[in-house]
């Protein structure tokens, strides 16, 4: 961890990078934040670095603004209210969503084919749903990903063309054995339509299956 007497813009990249586009007087956006560092959306780390790391910025005395909508004084009072929800007592907030980077479940889906498809790009998705693609190389072709885990234990993934801002550009997969119980749950959870493929079909061109 970074000392506070020893912090400096450079060390400041991972806690505000994601407040460029947030409205610091947005009531609601303090506890998107620190949901997004407990469910690793945003930002990676343990909940205990996040504190720590949210201390250390609110102890610091350099000047934590970086444009007229976010001063310093701004800032300051946003990280005030993510470390008092940071702090609160367990269990932590309960998201509808896990986003999973990793394991076996993770792997399936990433070459499954799709069994929806979502009339929205790529960037409208992520934002809709407040989580980032991932980004994979896989046969020399790249292609973007979320894995998702639902409260009620369904698995399910969105996939889509790298950087693409075409609308029907995103996959839906899921390997439950109900694709409708699936898809229904997403959009119960989300409010995005999927528009079912039933006789699943290979995924937005040029991903390979494996």
């Amino acid at each position: 961890m970074t000392e506070s007497n020893d912090w400096s813009p450079s060390n400041l990249t991972s806690l505000t990078y994601a407040l460029m586009h947030v409205q610091l007087d947005d009531a609601e956006a303090p506890r998107r934040t620190a949901e997004a560092m407990l469910d690793g959306r945003v930002y990676r780390g343990s909940p205990e670095e996040h504190r720590q790391e949210v201390r250390n910025l609110l102890n610091s005395d350099n000047n934590l603004g970086f444009d007229e909508n976010h001063s310093d004084t701004g800032i300051r009072e946003f990280f005030r209210k993510v470390l008092t929800l940071l702090e609160s007592p367990k269990p932590w907030p309960t998201l509808d969503f896990h986003q999973l980077r990793s394991g076996v479940e993770r792997r399936k889906l990433d070459t499954s084919p799709a069994i929806g498809r979502i009339d929205l790009s790529g960037p409208v998705v992520s934002r809709r749903i407040e989580r980032p693609f991932d980004s994979y190389v896989r046969g020399g072709v790249e292609y973007e990903i979320i894995v998702l885990r639902s409260l009620s234990g369904r698995t399910l993934a969105l996939r889509a063309k790298p950087a693409s801002t075409e609308a029907g550009s995103v996959d839906f997969i899921s390997l439950d054995p109900d694709p409708q119980a699936a898809i229904s749950e997403f959009e119960a959870l989300t409010g995005i339509a999927v528009e079912p493929i039933y006789a699943p079909t290979p995924p937005n061109q040029p991903y390979p299956l494996i």
